[in-house]
């Protein structure tokens, strides 16, 4: 069973990877819960899923040449509806001055609901 659940956070993850690299905001939005709350590099908190694509947009018009790649993901599964993941995160491409780290690091918790799996709970941090 774990195998398997892993296997479909890998494609979730997938997911985020498309949808970042087509700059698409609403996309990237869905895979978040409606109640989802997140704080991404810039430290602001963002509460429910029209907030998180209003960072998202902001996050795209600002920097759109900037582009995110993920490595080292850990998964721990604690039940088969809730994982939760961590991995580093590397950041290329910015045009913004000053420019962002280039290095950082998240943890999301994933809870799947009528056979989907949403995030439901994100940090992200620069080290």
């Amino acid at each position: 069973m774990k195998k398997q659940i892993i296997k479909e956070i890998d494609a979730e993850v997938k997911k985020w990877d498309q949808a970042a690299a087509n700059k698409d905001a609403e996309s990237l939005s869905n895979l978040y819960a409606e109640n989802a709350d997140i704080i991404h590099f810039d430290n602001i908190q963002h509460v429910g899923r029209g907030s998180i694509r209003q960072h998202f947009e902001k996050q795209l018009l600002k920097d759109p040449h900037l582009k995110k790649t993920f490595s080292d993901h850990q998964r721990l599964v604690l039940s088969p509806e809730i994982v939760i993941e961590t991995a580093k995160s590397h950041i290329t491409g910015s045009k913004i001055s000053p420019p962002p780290p280039t290095q950082g690091r998240y943890t999301a918790t994933y809870f799947k609901k009528n056979e989907k799996w949403l995030i439901v709970y994100e940090r992200a941090w620069w080290t």
